[in-house]
């Protein structure tokens, strides 16, 4: 009997030892978060001050260029720890793909190029967007403790419902839901150590037609790419069901709406606060801000980043009385053409089959996947057709070439 009142009593003790372990556990974890990373770091969510200050700041200049480096230059100098930010600009048309992402797959590089529309490759992670003027961005620049995607499209969706009749909600991509079908914005983020920022776009009168145009890929099949891809889905403007909607609308909107609320204060209606509207190129006021425009603007950061992919295509042809037969294989790592590999049937061996494969291969191999560089080379080579004895086989190789490189 005494052994079992001793176990009893061991077993009381553990379990009540447990229950109290669970109890601050859960307790912790109400008051901790957790660190995205490999390094598990815990850091305590503060009763945020009285004091913390909130500064909703607009871009004069419509250069995406210009825009995103201005939200860089904030993002490393502001003390978020004293004051969130909130900035907020338009863009002339232009392609903004993630950091992780491949241009020739998100978009029609060409057809941009030839539109004057910029392609830029942002600091953020996330899919491609078309931008234009009637298009807003928004970015939420803050502390990392403040850091709440949901909270801060919420934010947005109860400043545009406080004014506009719209039936907006998120999805689980945290995207804007207009009518529970159509997307009217993009998110992505960008997250250090001690801070971030959230951005996103908000249609609200974009030209859908050149956004189709422009991110529909000419690269379909036989392509292999490890690049994070976009997620297509249907999109609409806002104002095709709010009519008074524009940019200086939508700004005073959320901008006012920001200093009443700010992300963690009660909302106080008669809580103004100012607005500013800045330009970004004024080295007065933003020592270093044309160095980060430079790097964001430089060909080898929007197209050499781009994750290693192959371009892959099958062709066949007929000259004279003999049938060819070729395999392209083309490697680009870092913008660059790395590597060129034909294969083709023993029946098509011959030593000028062989001499102008080698020949082509060695030419593109080290050359940048540029459409104007690509066409002065492939110009080059047929004015040397001659040098090659079989002029047709040399312009089929060429042309197969251009295919699957869509020069």
């Amino acid at each position: 009997m005494q052994v079992l009142l001793i176990h009893y009593r061991k077993t009381m003790f553990k379990y009540k030892f447990e229950m109290l372990f669970r109890s601050i556990f859960i307790e912790k974890l109400r008051t901790k978060t957790f660190c995205k990373g490999r390094t598990f770091c815990v850091v305590k969510r503060p009763s945020l001050p009285h004091n913390h200050t909130y500064e909703v700041i607009v871009s004069k200049s419509n250069n995406i260029f210009a825009n995103l480096s201005l939200e860089e230059w904030l993002f490393e100098n502001r003390d978020l720890s004293k004051k969130s930010v909130l900035l907020m600009w338009k863009n002339k048309p232009c392609v903004v793909i993630g950091r992780h992402q491949n241009p020739w797959l998100e978009c029609n590089v060409s057809k941009a190029v030839t539109m004057s529309v910029d392609v830029v490759r942002r600091a953020s992670g996330g899919g491609t967007v078309y931008h234009d003027e009637g298009n807003l961005n928004c970015s939420f620049i803050t502390d990392k403790c403040r850091y709440d995607r949901r909270r801060n499209l919420q934010f947005v969706i109860d400043a545009i419902e406080s004014r506009w009749d719209l039936d907006l909600e998120i999805n689980k991509r945290d995207d804007i839901i207009l009518d529970k079908l159509y997307k009217v914005s993009g998110t992505a983020s960008r997250l250090t150590r001690t801070k971030t920022y959230h951005h996103f776009t908000l249609l609200y009168r974009t030209d859908t037609d050149k956004l189709h145009k422009l991110l529909t890929s000419p690269f379909g099949t036989g392509v292999n790419s490890k690049a994070t891809q976009s997620v297509s889905a249907q999109v609409r403007n806002m104002s095709d069901y709010a009519t008074d909607m524009d940019f200086s609308s939508l700004v005073q909107v959320i901008g006012q709406h920001f200093h009443c609320g700010g992300l963690d204060q009660e909302f106080d209606q008669q809580r103004f606060g100012e607005i500013q509207f800045v330009d970004p190129t004024d080295n007065e006021i933003f020592p270093g801000l044309h160095k980060l425009q430079s790097d964001l603007e430089n060909w080898d950061w929007v197209y050499g980043k781009t994750p290693k992919f192959w371009l892959k295509k099958n062709y066949s042809t007929v000259l004279g009385r003999t049938e060819f037969t070729v395999s392209i294989a083309t490697e680009i790592n870092k913008g660059k053409i790395t590597q060129v590999d034909f294969t083709y049937l023993d029946t098509n061996h011959n030593d000028q089959m062989v001499n102008i494969l080698a020949n082509v291969r060695d030419i593109f191999i080290g050359q940048r996947f540029w459409i104007d560089d690509l066409e002065v080379l492939i110009h080059k080579l047929k004015g040397t057709v001659g040098s090659y004895g079989n002029k047709d086989l040399l312009n089929w190789i060429l042309c197969c070439l251009k295919d699957t490189l869509h020069v």
